[in-house]
């Protein structure tokens, strides 16, 4: 069985984890085949959220098939920067607790 997800009828603004576990928590995903999330209209998303439905995409993706409609090209990038790691440790400015000066902090 196939199953579309409106994902406006449940937020017009994609922000928050919660948001991702009760849309893949609902009976009509739980119950399908495949799921179908539908992206029309939203028009900002968190890397919160977009990290969140790619790990729930993922553990889905065992037993169902998971895709995407509609997503608009202003939050496709969003999905890419939630594939990488929150802190990028090869920035030649990135700061750790041996080269963190608390005198840089003011």
């Amino acid at each position: 069985m196939k199953t579309i997800i409106k994902l406006i009828q449940y937020t017009p603004n994609l922000t928050l984890r919660g948001v991702v576990r009760h849309i893949f928590n609902l009976k009509e995903v739980k119950d399908a085949d495949m799921v179908v999330f539908d992206f029309a209209s939203i028009k900002s998303m968190t890397r919160s959220f977009a990290h969140e439905y790619l790990i729930h995409k993922e553990k889905f993706a065992k037993s169902k098939k998971i895709s995407e409609i509609n997503v608009a090209k202003e939050i496709r990038p969003t999905f890419d920067v939630a594939k990488r790691p929150f802190v990028d440790t090869s920035n030649p400015k990135y700061v750790t607790e041996e080269t963190f000066d608390p005198a840089d902090a003011y």
